[in-house]
């Protein structure tokens, strides 16, 4: 119950409640885990006061992972948010947190919530993990490589480990015959480092035969799930493209025999001469992602891999939009839309879509129904992007094409589908003006998480922003609040009345008010 209402507390009355808490967790590593854990729940409270932290917590915190860290043994996943929830709400401590962080970051069994937590830092908090970090990534570890990408700081290491992780991708082939398909995060982690290189300011020069198939140490993927479909699943429906991998102007070609995820020439070793991937890989970084971007699309448009690995395609691409030229932006829409609108799921992803039935007695959801809204929300992304440059690309209607599927959208029972079709509204109503008015779709909908979608991104009116400040969820009004530099006065003045604490710091932040 402290937990759930920690974001309620003033500083005093959280002081308090974090003496009392940090007396319930002793004995953490003394409890059984087949018995109610107060001592757990006491530490999951304590890490839901975030930035409310008062550094009096430290030193205790400290004492209650000692056992742990004196044995030389990874914190709990537990601990390990506390520890990092610690390390951003008292800055003047960083340098004694930042080193044990630092320590958990080398050990095999560190959490990956840690490693997501180093990966998400702002950047004046980066200073006393960055060397660690950094020494784990000239070792090649994939987890520091990914988090030096993310912080924008494409080191030598971090290059050279994004045109591999590159080459190895663009050498994979699509093929009718796969019958084992692996959710992985290779596409996710190709991009996040691709990104990290094109924004570096001094190229590190590369040797494309450094790129061959084991010339050197490949970033390595991690594998959720793997599925084994039949040897030859039926074609989608009649008139699906199928799409070549280098896309509308990557380099590609039509995909040759070989099982998809198959790195041509792994197994022979690194020869003499480099090969074409090799040579993309060493390139420009524009055109290279431009080959990676027309590589997923193809993925994604293709009619052999089941709805998880496509959908993953499309997440990359995703993130990969803003790289892309305003013109492949504008060509890229259309056919995200396509994928909208003609899923093409193989048998698998129709079994899996029938197992959903309410009256179904097992029932899976590894991505499928999820697929066109993904789509949509690609297509929609495309759209702005190709629109901040003048929108010469698009055809015609392509925008009004997106904001109709996805307002059908938007009365789906599923949860994750309204809130993507929500997403899909508001971005491709900003890209014309005529389209802004669909933004009063969002702001009347029964949903709170919608309406905090158009209170984020969506174009406002006076009229739409008084009702999104008079919104019965603090969340949409704490949204608004965000975005003040764009308010009306009047609707200003509404929220610097508001007293929820949320709508206060969010004001705070955006303003300086009350700060």
């Amino acid at each position: 119950m402290i937990g759930a209402q920690a974001r309620l507390y003033s500083d005093a009355d959280a002081a308090d409640a974090v003496r009392v808490l940090l007396g319930l967790a002793a004995g953490l590593w003394t409890a059984r885990s087949l018995e109610p854990a107060p001592e757990l729940d006491a530490v999951h409270a304590l890490t839901r006061f975030g930035s409310s932290l008062p550094a009096s917590a430290v030193d205790p915190v400290l004492a209650l992972l000692e056992p742990r860290l004196a044995s030389g043994d990874a914190l709990t996943s537990a601990t390990a948010d506390l520890l990092v929830t610690l390390y951003h709400a008292v800055p003047g401590r960083r340098g004694d947190l930042g080193g044990i962080i630092g320590q958990q970051l080398a050990l095999p069994g560190c959490p990956g919530s840690l490693w997501e937590a180093v990966a998400t830092l702002p950047a004046q908090a980066r200073g006393p993990v960055a060397a660690p970090v950094a020494a784990l990534a000239d070792a090649g570890d994939r987890r520091a490589l990914l988090t030096l990408a993310r912080w924008g700081r494409p080191t030598a290491a971090v290059q050279l480990a994004a045109r591999r992780a590159c080459a190895h991708l663009l050498r994979e082939q699509l093929a009718e015959s796969r019958t084992t398909w692996s959710l992985t995060s290779q596409f996710d982690d190709t991009v996040i480092l691709l990104l990290a290189l094109a924004g570096a300011g001094t190229l590190t020069s590369v040797d494309p035969r450094d790129l061959l198939p084991g010339a050197g140490p490949a970033v390595t993927t991690g594998t959720w799930l793997t599925l084994t479909t039949p040897a030859h699943p039926s074609p989608g429906p009649a008139g699906h493209h199928q799409a070549t991998p280098g896309g509308p102007s990557g380099p590609g070609g039509p995909p040759q025999p070989g099982a998809a995820g198959h790195d041509v020439g792994a197994a022979a070793g690194p020869t003499r001469e480099p090969d074409p991937q090799g040579l993309i890989a060493a390139g420009p970084p524009d055109a290279l992602a431009a080959a990676v971007a027309g590589h997923l699309l193809a993925i994604a448009e293709s009619q052999y891999p089941p709805a998880f690995v496509r959908s993953e395609a499309l997440w990359a691409l995703y993130s990969l939009a803003g790289q892309l030229s305003p013109d492949m932006n504008g060509q890229l829409a259309g056919r995200f839309l396509a994928i909208a609108e003609n899923p093409a799921y193989t048998g698998h992803d129709l079994a899996e879509l029938a197992s959903q039935d309410a009256l179904s007695r097992g029932r899976l959801d590894a991505g499928a129904r999820g697929l066109p809204v993904l789509a949509l929300v690609c297509a929609a992304t495309a759209i702005g992007r190709a629109a901040e440059a003048g929108g010469g690309t698009l055809p015609a209607g392509t925008a009004q094409r997106v904001i109709t599927h996805a307002v059908r959208l938007l009365h789906s029972p599923d949860r994750w589908t309204v809130k993507h079709a929500a997403i899909a509204v508001a971005v491709a109503s900003r890209s014309e003006p005529s389209l802004n008015h669909y933004g009063t779709a969002l702001i009347v909908h029964p949903s709170g998480e919608v309406r905090g979608i158009a209170a984020s991104i969506a174009v406002l009116d006076q009229t739409m922003q008084r009702v999104l400040a008079a919104d019965p969820s603090p969340d949409v009004r704490m949204r608004l609040a965000a975005r003040a530099g764009e308010l009306d006065q009047d609707v200003l003045a509404a929220l610097r009345a508001d007293t929820h604490p949320d709508v206060v710091r969010a004001m705070a932040a955006a303003t300086g008010y009350g700060a």
